[in-house]
């Protein structure tokens, strides 16, 4: 009899159940290469070290010497501190003044010997004299000019002072100008360079946060579905035992019904007896257990 009922119904097993293979984070190995190579090489230019130094300012070594030269010569021509060399021409009645002086008393000694030849005038007195007055009077003319000569000869050095100390001046803003002009330049680049440091760490951020993000939801999709899949099983499972309640219910009903029918016969003891068994604790609370065991197990209901 229950073998016959175990081909008849089944043996009550348990649901289909939905198997998914749920795929893997999927990461571009080149991401983390990536990020890798680009945050040290950030950090570096953010610090200033670019992997190389930037160039110092070049001025020409004649150029500090030139400056250095001209500005003593132009501050001591300001200063009345004339180089030896040139100092006879602001002083009067210098070496060179007396040589040409000399030269001048000779030629006027010649020139008035040979007047007083001509005239037949012996030497004496009157060579003398006119020697002399001729000499008072070039000295006076020749010691003018001298004198004249010296205070154009200051006011020319003091002109070639003020004119070097300008050019100095003049030369040392255009350095200052240029060597300013190359500072900024640097330091422009510079701030150039780190804030592509800055930017390339923003950028190994914002791919850090991207990867984060995408893993994250891809965790969150699996997550998800995994537990729509446990979700679906369960209802699965439920709705099949509902059926098997459902079946177990009815049969029930149909083998009280076949009891009144045989109950004369063997096979209605046997029923009535099986049918009692399914009920827990001898009410009419249907015992579903009891009932697929004595299905699966023939011989189990009396």
């Amino acid at each position: 009899m229950g073998n016959f009922l175990s081909g008849l119904f089944g043996g009550g097993e348990d649901a289909p159940q939905i198997n998914v293979d749920i795929p893997e984070f999927r990461e571009d190995e080149y991401i983390l290469k990536g990020n890798q190579a680009l945050f040290p090489k950030g950090q570096e230019w953010l610090s200033g070290d670019f992997g190389f130094d930037m160039p110092e300012y070049g001025a020409s070594p004649y150029y500090g010497e030139s400056q250095e030269a001209l500005f003593g010569l132009s501050k001591g021509l300001l200063t009345g501190k004339v180089p030896e060399a040139y100092r006879s021409l602001m002083q009067s009645g210098g070496d060179e003044y007396s040589e040409m002086m000399r030269g001048v008393k000779r030629d006027v000694t010649t020139g008035v010997q040979e007047d007083l030849a001509k005239r037949g005038v012996t030497r004496g007195g009157i060579g003398t004299s006119a020697i002399s007055k001729a000499m008072g009077e070039v000295s006076g003319k020749y010691g003018y000019e001298d004198y004249l000569r010296t205070q154009e000869n200051k006011a020319a050095l003091l002109g070639l002072g003020t004119e070097a100390m300008s050019g100095v001046r003049s030369a040392g803003l255009t350095e200052s100008g240029q060597r300013n002009v190359f500072g900024l330049d640097v330091a422009g680049k510079t701030m150039t360079g780190m804030g592509m440091g800055a930017d390339v760490l923003s950028g190994v951020r914002e791919a850090g946060l991207d990867l984060s993000r995408i893993r994250s939801s891809a965790d969150l999709g699996s997550a998800q579905l995994s537990a729509n899949i446990q979700g679906q099983n369960i209802q699965l499972q439920q709705a099949q035992e509902a059926s098997e309640n459902q079946m177990w219910s009815d049969l029930l009903q149909a083998g009280i019904g076949a009891v009144g029918t045989i109950a004369g016969g063997p096979i209605g003891g046997m029923l009535a007896s099986g049918i009692g068994n399914m009920f827990s604790g001898g009410g009419n609370t249907l015992d579903k257990d009891v009932w697929k065991k004595s299905i699966a197990q023939p011989g189990t209901l009396g």
